[in-house]
């Protein structure tokens, strides 16, 4: 798996957990980051996470 998949997997690991103790308009990016090991920036770059979170939800 390259380095993009596997962040953008941490990602949405990170975002479903987060999702599922805080509920979704609750969730943080911040922590979805710090959760997933990886920068704001870089999750940012990945994917709009909410959205595709939601959308896989």
């Amino acid at each position: 798996m390259n380095d993009e998949k596997e962040t953008r997997k941490k990602l949405q690991e990170s975002a479903m957990q987060e999702f599922l103790e805080k509920g979704f308009m609750k969730a943080s990016l911040r922590s979805i980051c710090k959760n997933a090991g990886v920068t704001t920036g870089a999750c940012i770059f990945s994917f709009k996470i909410r959205m595709i979170c939601l959308l896989l939800w």
